[in-house]
């Protein structure tokens, strides 16, 4: 049962009726009858199902609703840091009043940047991306060696996202302060 929720969270698609085994019949009842949030379509669906069996087509609803708490609670473990998802690199921060997190991607902008007299690095810049908290987990933060290899290329930490100005914590990819909290 795990493999086809695992599917449907990678790939972002949703359950079709015909997906509706006998198996997760059982489990979406169960997760619906231990629902005890406030969303209509399931408080409605919960009192439904004690007078009479579920159709596919609600049972489907039941599943997608368990693939997006599922992802709500993924994106409630996101830490503010450096995060890959395919060849994109995002870093998630903070709102600056309040915990709420939104993610920027790293866009590559053209020319260089010299950063002293003798070295250049690629220019680049984090933008707003509208909904990528969506497509991230706590399993795409970047690993120690992802984010050496970021230091190196861009010069920033990989946990805050702040400008490295050591060169141990540039060849680390990570400044002094978060190499005591990273994971």
């Amino acid at each position: 049962m795990d493999n086809i929720f695992a599917a449907h969270a990678a790939a972002g698609t949703k359950f079709t009726p015909e997906e509706v085994t006998p198996d997760l019949r059982a489990i979406a009842e169960v997760w619906l009858f231990a629902y005890d949030g406030s969303f209509d379509f399931l408080v409605d669906l919960k009192v439904k199902a004690q007078s009479y069996a579920l159709s596919a087509g609600q049972l489907k609803g039941v599943l997608n609703c368990m693939l997006a708490d599922a992802k709500k609670r993924d994106v409630a473990k996101l830490e503010p840091g450096i995060y890959t998802l395919g060849d994109d690199i995002y870093k998630v921060q903070k709102v600056r009043q309040g915990d709420r997190l939104y993610a920027k991607r790293l866009v590559v902008i053209g020319g260089d940047r010299l950063i002293d007299a003798t070295e250049v690095v690629e220019n680049f810049d984090f933008e707003y991306a509208p909904g990528a908290l969506k497509s991230l987990t706590g399993a795409n933060r970047m690993s120690q060696d992802e984010a050496q290899a970021f230091g190196i290329r861009y010069g920033i930490c990989c946990c805050c996202g702040k400008r490295l100005k050591d060169a141990k914590s540039v060849s680390l990819g990570i400044g002094p302060v978060c190499r005591k909290y990273f994971r």
